[in-house]
């Protein structure tokens, strides 16, 4: 297979045919376990893409094809009155904010940039680090289920967290210290890597200009984490296929051991800021650079999503 097969506007161009007959024939060339599933149209916002999946060891991986993109923030948004006034309500609750909004955006989001991106599979669902399934049977688990038997979700002391599902089913798990180096060092081995920061952006946005993956609206009057039956763009696969950047809270590793991407680990939301500064963590250039000073040895907790890079 040649690279230029796998470049995001000539894959589109293709016909539903050739896209399937490329995709079975680079199963075989993947790692032992890796098996092709479909493929099938996703959109959102105004992008749109056909995109193959893959199952390695029950995670499913899109087939995201290379393209030389222009990421960063180019500072064309131009809010809604609703958004410019819940923008206004953070600022006069005397926050250390600027009342120029375009200003505070360009100092949370990565600079303009072009960058080549190559070919790779990735996962669909990010996973929490650090945490090792074990039996409800164990006694600590026994325990922590009768001193919280009415609690949906349990961790103590960083130690080991309880779900209780609807079905009334036990998932038990030990919490796990690891770093940045350790989880790095882990998909290494078996044959995968961690994304790339400008890797993650574009198929967090798909070659979307607008602030969000969706567009530049938001709700103005709740928060990405609350119920909104009327408002799921942010829960929704993307154009690649992807879950990602739906909850602020659930902030990304990259390659760049100092980097987190996908939100703001809830601090805006825990802060009491406005609902529209509460949904900016999730638009696709956003990076908080004061975040890196919070950033220690210890990734349990954060989440991550496996890369399998495609030498062709």
């Amino acid at each position: 297979m040649r690279d230029s097969d796998l470049e995001l506007q000539r894959w589109n161009s293709l016909c539903e045919s050739d896209r399937l007959s490329l995709s079975e024939n680079l199963a075989k060339e993947l790692l032992d376990g890796f098996r092709f599933i479909e493929i099938r149209p996703y959109s959102l916002g105004n992008q749109q893409n056909s995109i193959a999946s893959f199952e390695y060891q029950s995670s499913i991986f899109s087939l995201i094809p290379g393209a030389e993109v222009t990421l960063g923030y180019g500072g064309g948004f131009e809010p809604n009155p609703e958004q410019y006034e819940s923008w206004l309500e953070t600022v006069e609750c005397e926050l250390p904010l600027e009342d120029d909004l375009n200003e505070y955006i360009i100092g949370h989001t990565t600079a303009l940039r072009t960058c080549n991106i190559k070919p790779m599979l990735i996962e669909v669902n990010s996973h929490e680090i650090g945490l090792e399934r074990i039996s409800p049977d164990e006694p600590v688990i026994q325990k922590i289920i009768s001193e919280y038997p009415e609690s949906k979700e349990v961790e103590v002391y960083k130690q080991h967290r309880v779900i209780r599902n609807s079905d009334s089913s036990i998932e038990a798990f030990r919490v796990v210290a690891k770093t940045h180096q350790q989880v790095a060092e882990e998909m290494i081995s078996q044959g995968f890597r961690l994304p790339t920061s400008d890797e993650w952006e574009y198929v967090c946005g798909t070659g979307s200009c607008t602030l969000f993956r969706w567009g530049d609206d938001c709700p103005c009057d709740c928060y990405p984490i609350d119920d909104k039956p009327d408002w799921i763009f942010h829960r929704v696969r993307n154009a690649f296929g992807l879950h990602i950047a739906e909850n602020p809270y659930n902030l990304e590793i990259v390659a760049e051991p100092q980097i987190l991407r996908g939100g703001d680990g809830g601090s805006r939301i825990g802060g009491g800021w406005g609902y529209f500064a509460c949904w900016l963590p999730l638009a696709t250039t956003f990076i908080d650079k004061e975040l890196s000073a919070w950033i220690d040895d210890d990734l349990s907790g954060r989440f991550v999503r496996w890369v399998y890079p495609l030498n062709l």
